[in-house]
């Protein structure tokens, strides 16, 4: 098998790359979210938007990141049901392949996302104002009924598999 720089095979991931990456993502996340809960829980009205990935939904080579990433969109679902009652917004965003300093390599290296903006429905792959425009509604007062979703921005893209 053909080892890409972006990830391995479930079977060349050592455990410490693997708790590495949950670490990151997933723990991350969850102190985050328990520093500002408390004090939101006494205000109300507050939000709280995760970044997920497409990859939430399985990717051949980078299990790890994949799982930490859906396991963001599971916390997020759990911690929008206890919150709620504190008129606390907690959703999530999946952003697609985005144009920063990587994704040149990740054009190289990546075959389960589109590799170029033909391939996304759009046409085009994101610019990071279009993550952070997603992120700025989920915390304006324009989302204040949504609680516990996923939004993919990814050029109609669907996700990694």
């Amino acid at each position: 098998m053909r080892k890409l720089a972006d990830g391995n095979p479930i079977w060349e991931i050592s455990a410490s790359e693997w708790d590495s990456t949950i670490a990151v993502n997933l723990r991350g996340t969850y102190l985050c979210t328990r520093l500002v809960l408390s004090g939101m829980t006494e205000r109300r009205a507050s939000k709280i938007a995760n970044i997920s990935s497409v990859s939430w939904s399985g990717h051949p080579f980078n299990a790890a990141y994949a799982a930490s990433k859906a396991a963001i969109v599971s916390f997020t679902r759990s911690v929008a049901a206890s919150a709620g009652r504190y008129d606390i917004n907690v959703n999530a965003v999946a952003p697609g392949m985005t144009r920063t300093g990587v994704v040149g390599r990740m054009n190289e290296v990546t075959s389960s996302m589109p590799v170029d903006e033909a391939a996304v429905p759009l046409q085009r792959i994101n610019e990071p104002e279009d993550v952070a425009a997603t992120v700025a509604f989920l915390v304006s007062a324009g989302s204040r009924n949504i609680s516990g979703k996923l939004i993919t921005v990814a050029g109609g893209a669907n996700g990694s598999l």
